[in-house]
């Protein structure tokens, strides 16, 4: 048994150490539209309008400037009361949106740029109508009158019966269940909206994005006595345009509610850098300085890895692993061009590795992700 034991916590060491060892490189794409120059965003409210409750836009410009401050790539201020801020300024509310007021505001705000949007569609209205449901209803089984067969019943070849034959009934079978399909009324509240948001560059005074937002919410509620069997109801809305069950019609103020919640999810995520994960594979070799380097990567330890690995190169220079782990190292701490340097030395050493062609061609593809999130983030050189 001891034998056992022994061979098995060998073959575990054996397979652990064999396992390849991979690492996890935080990285960030630039964003969908060009944000050069942008670090400080103005959230302006909604162009003033009848069919828009105050509450929408207080709620969406606060939501929006939640979303925006999460990604730590802007510094936001909030402006959402606009009728204030043309009696401040002196601007007419009509000519709000106009690039000559929307500059004066962005330099009074001290920003780099502002969002505003106007709503096209907001409405919410009841619509009803009437469903055929298919329920189950109780019903007793009747037994069928016995059958009478006349005195003139014959079957040729067999002599006619003299007088009546009476064929007896089966038995009661007692109560069953049946569908039945019955009518029941019903309402359904339907929200719609529809509404434009975008993004102006005070610099060059131009809107750089702009993106049409459209939700539809049905929730679809039978009054009175519920229908058999009883249907599930939910107490969320949802914009997916499929019908809901709800207990009661949600108010007007729920489906506002839940659009400004969801309107940033459909703007913000064009607007700022996008924050992934890289995996990258290190490669095994049995030069000392490289294994050394290995169990330190493994323990996170970035910079005594990068030396052990540099320790290996200066005895052995044409080691393609070392550079090649030197290069993940260097990706990993954010030295992208040293990355590339490493992961070109290793490729032309050993060109037929995959590996290394695969890192080459991805370093690639980094290095131009980079030098556009710089100049997203900084601006084009002065």
């Amino acid at each position: 048994m001891k034998r056992i034991a022994i061979l098995l916590f060998a073959l575990s060491v054996m397979f652990t150490s064999g396992c390849a060892l991979y690492v996890h490189v935080p990285m960030v794409r630039p964003a969908d539209v060009n944000i050069s120059g942008i670090h400080k965003i103005g959230v302006l409210g909604l162009a003033p309008s009848p069919d828009v409750p105050p509450q929408f836009g207080a709620e969406l410009v606060s939501n929006l400037v939640a979303a925006l401050g999460q990604n730590g790539y802007f510094s936001v201020k909030e402006q959402a009361n606009l009728a204030q801020l043309a009696s401040q300024m002196s601007v007419p509310p009509e000519s709000m949106f106009d690039p000559a007021a929307l500059n004066r505001i962005g330099r009074t705000l001290d920003v780099d740029a502002l969002i505003f949007g106007s709503v096209d569609v907001l409405r919410i209205h009841d619509e009803p109508g009437v469903d055929e449901l298919e329920v189950a209803a109780p019903a007793t089984v009747v037994a069928p009158p016995p059958v009478v067969m006349p005195p003139s019943f014959a079957i040729p070849g067999v002599r006619a019966h003299p007088r009546p034959v009476v064929v007896p009934s089966p038995p009661v079978v007692g109560s069953a269940v049946i569908a039945m399909r019955r009518p029941y009324p019903f309402i359904v509240r339907i929200a719609e909206l529809q509404l434009k948001l975008q993004l102006f560059r005070v610099s060059d005074g131009r809107v750089v994005f702009l993106q049409p937002i459209s939700f539809r919410s049905a929730v679809k509620v039978y009054p009175g006595p519920r229908p058999m069997p009883e249907p599930r109801y939910y107490s969320v809305i949802t914009l997916d345009g499929n019908p809901r069950l709800f207990m009661n019609l949600p108010p007007a103020e729920a489906f506002v509610s839940l659009f400004a919640q969801a309107i940033p999810d459909h703007f913000v995520p064009h607007i700022v850098p996008k924050r992934y994960t890289k995996t990258i594979e290190f490669a095994k070799d049995s030069q000392a300085d490289n294994q050394r380097g290995l169990d330190l990567a493994r323990a996170n330890a970035w910079e005594m890895a990068q030396q052990a690995f540099t320790d290996g190169l200066s005895k052995d220079p044409s080691n393609a692993a070392l550079h090649y782990n030197l290069g993940i190292v260097c990706e990993a701490l954010g030295d992208f061009e040293s990355a590339h340097r490493e992961y070109q030395q290793a490729l032309a050493i050993d060109p037929k590795r995959k590996l290394f062609r695969s890192a080459h061609r991805a370093i690639q593809v980094t290095l131009a992700e980079q030098d556009a999130l710089h100049r997203q983030v900084e601006g084009p050189p002065q």
